[in-house]
């Protein structure tokens, strides 16, 4: 179980409050983990993960001058009033499997991929397929090359704070990796 309560305020030179954030983000997580050594050589390892998730957000930003002119027009510039009043129930689910193959003794290929799944967004499944090649050159060390996708869902507020935002995809890396290892 996770929780996190966020609650502060911002007042202005006269005490009164221009913004507030009393919220809550929590989740339950349910983790299997399998492994499987299927020969000498190869291992198969495999996971899943569902978390139900609650989120009740209290948010409110009063409008706020800038001291800042609109070129165009020539009037200070307004922030308008921000509120966020939710209370929502939503869940995440993930999977991964990954193949490790050792090779000759001294080359290691590992192959997997995950799969997520992510209730509250329109686009709910992504896949990130990842792989590495590991070449032994002695006992101590070793040259490294790897790929992969990875995917990290936007902050639950900013997908539940403003209406349209459902639309918003993963944040996404491509990691491209090389180098030696010593130990």
């Amino acid at each position: 179980r996770n929780f996190t309560k966020y609650f502060f305020s911002k007042r202005d030179s006269n005490f009164a409050e221009t913004f507030r954030n009393d919220s809550k983000e929590g989740d339950v997580q349910l983790k299997l983990e399998y492994y499987n050594k299927l020969t000498g050589s190869t291992l198969l390892s495999a996971s899943s993960t569902f978390k139900t998730i609650l989120l009740n957000y209290d948010i409110n930003k009063l409008p706020d001058t800038l001291s800042v002119i609109d070129p165009y027009s020539g009037n200070y510039l307004v922030l308008p009033a921000v509120t966020v009043l939710l209370s929502k129930r939503t869940s995440k689910a993930s999977a991964h499997l990954e193949l490790i193959q050792n090779l000759f003794g001294k080359l290691k290929f590992t192959a997997g991929i995950r799969y997520d799944y992510i209730a509250i967004l329109n686009e709910k499944h992504y896949i990130s397929p990842r792989t590495s090649l590991s070449y032994a050159l002695s006992p101590k060390l070793s040259l490294n090359l790897a790929y992969g996708i990875f995917l990290q869902s936007p902050s639950y507020i900013w997908i539940a704070g403003v209406p349209g935002n459902e639309d918003l995809r993963d944040i996404r890396a491509d990691h491209y990796v090389a180098g030696t290892e010593y130990l």
